[in-house]
């Protein structure tokens, strides 16, 4: 009889056995499906890491190309404001040299007796 007993809870065993390789077949193949999917995703990964490559480079150029457009802007700011002072320098002189005239203007008409 204890032998009988044995076979049968070997027999349980077994089964339950049985039972447990099919849930780890079934895990098993979900892996598997995961696995897939994880690949999938490697390769979007791999594209998303290409164009944000692409990105910084043109990035670079942009941030290098807007450091040149502000150099030039800046120096064209500087050759304006160097042209804005010498036309006031040229304008203050022009007023004193006016003002000079009409002063040389008024002494001649005094002189020549030529009313104003």
């Amino acid at each position: 009889m204890t032998q009988d007993l044995v076979l049968k809870k070997l027999e349980d065993h077994d089964k339950r056995f049985n039972d447990h390789d099919k849930k780890f077949d079934k895990i098993s193949k979900q892996l598997l499906i995961h696995d897939k999917r994880f690949d999938e995703h490697d390769v979007r990964f791999d594209k998303i890491i290409k164009k944000l490559f692409e990105h910084d480079d043109i990035f670079i150029q942009i941030r290098q190309e807007m450091k040149d457009m502000k150099n030039e802007i800046l120096s064209a700011i500087d050759a304006f404001a160097k042209d804005s002072k010498d036309v006031k320098i040229e304008q203050f002189s022009l007023g004193r040299a006016v003002s000079r005239h009409e002063t040389d203007i008024i002494k001649i008409k005094k002189t020549l007796k030529i009313a104003n």
